[in-house]
């Protein structure tokens, strides 16, 4: 019974740390193929062919330019930057904030309820309450990580010529 557990414990833990982001998509070379992988607002990081940095958020993008605001302040007019101007741009992604918690959960309860198994006898009964206070700690620790989890991702690339 308890190996059987231990197995099973062991498959979801191997499934869990198995690669997050293999859904990546590939990086556009083409403001028509950007449109699709971003929302007005996102955070942008836009990079021109003499090598000055633009940061800002994505007010819109159509056909061959990129309108972004630079800076905190609203009556700033957004900047508009050429297709044939751009190098690159990049963006942060954020981890989803309902899987860690899910994740963190499983594990929690996973360890907690071996270690009731490997203590309990037949003398004493199964006590739940560690099993439940490790799947919240767990749950808690996931949704942290969840939380500042972001990663800046390559987005556009001017196709060399």
């Amino acid at each position: 019974m308890i190996a059987r557990l231990g197995l099973t414990l062991v498959l979801a833990l191997c499934a869990i740390v198995s690669p997050r982001f293999a859904g990546a998509q590939e990086v556009a070379t083409s403001f028509d193929q950007l449109a699709g992988q971003l929302k007005p607002g996102a955070a942008l990081v836009v990079t021109d062919t003499r090598g000055t940095t633009f940061k800002g958020k994505l007010v819109g993008l159509a056909g061959s330019s990129l309108d972004l605001t630079v800076g905190n302040d609203r009556s700033t007019p957004s900047l508009r930057i050429l297709e044939s101007d751009v190098n690159n741009v990049v963006t942060t992604r954020a981890d989803r904030l309902w899987d860690g918690p899910l994740i963190g959960f499983a594990i929690g309860v996973g360890v907690a309820t071996l270690v009731e198994l490997a203590t309990s006898n037949e003398y004493s009964k199964f006590q739940g309450g560690s099993v439940v206070g490790l799947g919240v700690f767990g749950m808690a620790t996931g949704f942290g990580i969840d939380l500042f989890n972001r990663q800046k991702v390559v987005v556009y690339v001017r196709p060399r010529n």
